[in-house]
């Protein structure tokens, strides 16, 4: 009885692509790119000011915030030094907030990647905590705050009273919207 040698596996004919082979010569991933493109070159486009969805200086929350996570981490928190932690990008309390653009939200962000800085989760609550406004620009004194007392943490009655209203307002609409707001005739 003769003995069955495995067949050997064939693959994509692209310099450094490993992957099992499709059709002529390529890798499903190289074939399509072959196939759509014209080349299995990677697509990779311009980046940072050459592309043209740059926005620059005009960027918005979301964008800026997509760019800092693609920027490299360092190895450790800037204030406390910790390592091996949960890291996550803070404006530095030292940037002037009359100079940081706001998010419809209300956030301050800036458009500069050095105005932001890799701190650890404790830290970066510490370095919230310590703020005298809230992300909407309202004073965090006086009548305006409420202190949580399981946690400390601060919060503007303000923007309490802000979310409440709306909150009231869209509840209305939706009762309104099923008609338990009409009166009804007899």
């Amino acid at each position: 009885m003769t003995e069955l040698k495995p067949i050997e596996t064939r693959r994509c004919g692209v310099d450094g692509c490993a992957r099992p082979y499709l059709c002529k010569g390529y890798c499903r991933l190289h074939w399509e790119r072959q196939h759509n493109t014209g080349t299995t070159a990677d697509p990779e486009g311009p980046r940072g000011p050459k592309n043209p969805s740059w926005k620059g200086e005009g960027a918005t929350y979301s964008s800026v915030h997509a760019r800092m996570c693609r920027t490299p981490r360092p190895a450790a928190c800037e204030t406390c030094g910790r390592k091996g932690v949960r890291f996550e990008w803070a404006l530095r309390g030292e940037v002037d907030r009359s100079t940081c653009l706001r998010s419809p939200e209300g956030y301050s962000y800036s458009t500069n990647p050095a105005d932001y800085a890799n701190l650890c989760k404790p830290c970066h609550n510490a370095l919230d905590l310590s703020r005298d406004e809230c992300r909407r620009g309202h004073p965090l004194a006086g009548d305006n705050l409420y202190i949580q007392p399981s946690n400390g943490k601060k919060f503007c009655r303000e923007c309490q009273r802000q979310r409440r209203a709306a909150r009231w307002r869209r509840e209305k609409a939706a009762r309104f919207e099923h008609g338990e707001g009409m009166a009804v005739a007899s």
